[in-house]
């Protein structure tokens, strides 16, 4: 079972920096084995080598990640800026001061735990137990209660769960970035449904969020319709044999590009019986869905995101497994 993510917010400072050696001495003494003992995986934003914009990144890790850790020391602006969004999303964070520091008034109200780099603390493991303890007792209050703002327990925190599900008019009205931080927000699985399912993930931003979630161990199916299906040409607009040839054409082209995507991660089978219902993307809380029509492109019929406890959710879960079980084939056997 994957380890749980954790966040560090630090100031990182210049190379050779003194910043720079107090945090990696921070991080490799005390908080990387304190998270370790409590079966976390901690992270700094400069520990991140995967391509793309750093900042979203950063925002990606403070509102998704299991665990927040925060550095005060040194009175980082960019720390404190990082703190109040994880604050304001009522996310789990533990605070961290080097003794002798100063608490910003703003803050002095929250628990810090504070620590040293003495050589002797460091051998004696003591701030790395006290850290470690700190995260199992946050752990616990979690499952035990609701998070809430700190600063304002009666307000929602930011990025909060939907309670309802929504319709939108046009598909193509959907922030492909929804379509991204579904598959950010995966734990368990995802499943991806379309006859070609190929232009959507070609966002960037998409196409990171799957590659981190092959890396954090999700477990991934992807469900294309089979270019011999029998029925495929009977689900286009146009009959015209050109145009069954191109939407074959792409059916090749997104399964060569998820093959790309996934690197042997995952699975990929194509629909070689019946009629594909529709374009869909699945995680254990959420889907988005478009039902197929014959009368508009895709682009323009209307697009559902349902929550789990949707019945929508459950009926196109129980679709996706029958089809996959039972009316599918490995798209190898395409290739």
């Amino acid at each position: 079972m994957p380890q749980k993510s954790c966040f560090v917010i630090s100031p990182i400072g210049e190379s050779k920096s003194t910043i720079r050696e107090h945090a990696d001495d921070l991080f490799d003494y005390i908080i990387k084995p304190a998270c370790e003992a409590a079966d976390f995986a901690p992270k700094r934003a400069d520990h991140d080598t995967r391509s793309g914009i750093i900042t979203e990144q950063m925002y990606d890790c403070i509102l998704g990640d299991d665990l927040l850790i925060a550095v005060l020391t040194f009175h980082n602006p960019n720390v404190f800026y990082e703190v109040a969004i994880a604050e304001a999303a009522a996310r789990p964070i533990i605070l961290l001061i080097e003794e002798g520091t100063s608490i910003p008034f703003d803050i002095k109200d929250r628990r810090v735990l504070t620590y040293d780099l003495k050589p002797r603390s460091v051998m004696d493991g003591l701030h790395q137990k006290r850290l470690t303890q700190a995260i199992n007792d946050l752990q616990l209050q979690i499952s035990n209660s609701e998070q809430r703002v700190p600063f304002r327990p009666n307000i929602s925190p930011l990025g909060a769960a939907r309670t309802t599900s929504r319709v939108l008019r046009r598909t193509n009205e959907l922030d492909p970035r929804e379509r991204a931080r579904l598959v950010s927000e995966a734990k368990e699985f995802l499943k991806f449904r379309g006859i070609a399912f190929f232009q959507v993930p070609m966002k960037d931003e998409f196409l990171y969020a799957v590659k981190d979630a092959v890396d954090r161990g999700v477990k991934i199916q992807v469900l294309l319709m089979d270019p011999e299906n029998a029925v495929l040409e009977h689900q286009l607009r146009d009959y015209s044999s050109k145009y069954f040839e191109s939407i074959k054409n792409e059916v090749m082209s997104g399964i060569e590009m998820w093959s790309s995507v996934l690197g042997g991660h995952g699975e990929i089978r194509v629909q070689s019986k019946g009629f594909m219902t529709g374009l869909a993307q699945i995680n254990e809380n959420e889907a988005l869905l478009t039902h197929y029509s014959i009368s508009s492109p895709t682009a323009d019929s209307p697009c559902m995101t349902v929550l789990a406890s949707d019945p929508h959710f459950e009926n196109e879960r129980l679709e996706f497994d029958f089809v996959w079980s039972s009316l599918s084939r490995s798209a190898a056997d395409v290739l």
